[in-house]
């Protein structure tokens, strides 16, 4: 029994190891081996398919991800609020089978779960302007920034998320005050130049759609808008067709024929 435990313990932080370095992969083949031995207890088992949700959604896997996060959810329900937020994740960032009413249900549980927490309003708003509920997922992008002004992953996302959802001149607005309260730093900074080059961007991307000015390509040749213009006619004399190349007739009767 002794030996069971430690090969557990041995395959559960060899996964985590590979997990924090970054091997995906590797962590995924470990944390399946775990789930397949028998011995596994309930709570182990689950965080076992949590991580490999975990993984499956950074790899933009999202089917796998969500099956793995509802078996982690069905064996440990109790303080369950990171596998409500990844559940709502893998279902609102998924572009071909996703489900933005199943994302609101799980963001809803793990706010309710976790009610004081700004960063994890931050990323339930930022993921439903994504999956386009603007309304919704600006409102708590606010609210979380109200609590948090000055926090820069909290700010980062509601400038990211108001901009998204079409509310740019708010968006620009909310980093300009971050930027006055404070001057000097560097991460606003990058914050707004990021935020003007995304703006002139798509500035230019509505003028050159709204351009209905006709382009004249140069190796392109008109053609005259009168139909009833007369063609030039060429006139020449009748010839008659050139005759047989003898010298090649010739050549050509003096072959042999292969047997």
């Amino acid at each position: 029994m002794t030996g069971t435990i430690n090969l557990v313990d041995q395959l559960f932080q060899r996964g985590i190891r590979y997990q924090q370095q970054q091997q995906n992969s590797s962590a995924i083949r470990v944390f399946k081996q775990l789930n397949a031995l028998a011995s596994i207890g309930p709570h182990l088992k689950s965080q076992a398919q949590g991580r490999l949700g975990l993984l499956y959604l950074k790899q933009r896997k999202y089917r796998q991800a969500r099956r793995h996060l509802q078996a982690a959810l069905q064996l440990h329900r109790q303080d369950a609020w990171k596998h409500h937020l990844l559940l709502g994740l893998a279902w609102a960032y998924d572009r071909v089978a996703g489900c933005v009413h199943q994302a609101r249900r799980h963001f809803t549980e793990a706010l309710r779960q976790k009610p004081h927490s700004a960063t994890l309003r931050g990323v339930v708003g930022l993921a439903l302007v994504h999956a386009g509920e603007y309304e919704l997922g600006t409102d708590w992008l606010r609210q979380a920034l109200t609590e948090v002004p000055m926090n820069g992953r909290v700010l980062r996302r509601a400038v990211r998320g108001l901009f998204l959802a079409g509310q740019v001149e708010e968006a620009k607005q909310t980093v300009l005050e971050a930027l006055f309260r404070h001057p000097r730093n560097e991460d606003i900074r990058r914050l707004y130049s990021q935020l003007r080059l995304a703006i002139t961007r798509q500035e230019q991307q509505r003028e050159s759609f709204s351009d209905e000015q006709p382009i004249l390509l140069p190796f392109v040749r008109l053609i005259s808008e009168r139909l009833d213009e007369p063609r030039a006619v060429r006139e020449d004399d009748a010839e008659t067709l050139p005759g047989p190349h003898l010298m090649r007739m010739r050549l050509r009767r003096g072959r042999r024929r292969a047997p």
